[in-house]
């Protein structure tokens, strides 16, 4: 029973830090080619991150975070807001 409340954590913090990529690629208006190429990554390797079906490396969370001009600690948070939503902010 461990090891599948261990997977199902892993499956959820997959699903979470890939929306929150694809969250700030679409605010700031990139296709996944274009943040894959900036992160130095492949197309087909972005898009299974933000399906949240692959586990990324940290190494990696940190390309696509300098990719977005973010710190990968806003991928990783559980509510990550983006530049738009923070100016919006009173």
């Amino acid at each position: 029973m461990s090891s599948r409340l261990h997977h199902a954590d892993t499956v959820a913090w997959r699903r979470h830090v890939g929306a929150n990529i694809r969250r700030m690629r679409r605010a700031q208006g990139l296709t996944q080619a274009a943040l894959a190429q900036r992160a130095g990554l492949s197309t087909g390797y972005v898009s299974l991150i933000e399906q949240g079906r692959a586990n990324p490396r940290l190494k990696t969370v940190s390309a696509l975070a300098d990719a977005l001009e973010a710190s990968p600690m806003m991928l990783l948070l559980e509510q990550t807001a983006t530049k738009h939503e923070l100016r919006m902010r009173p």
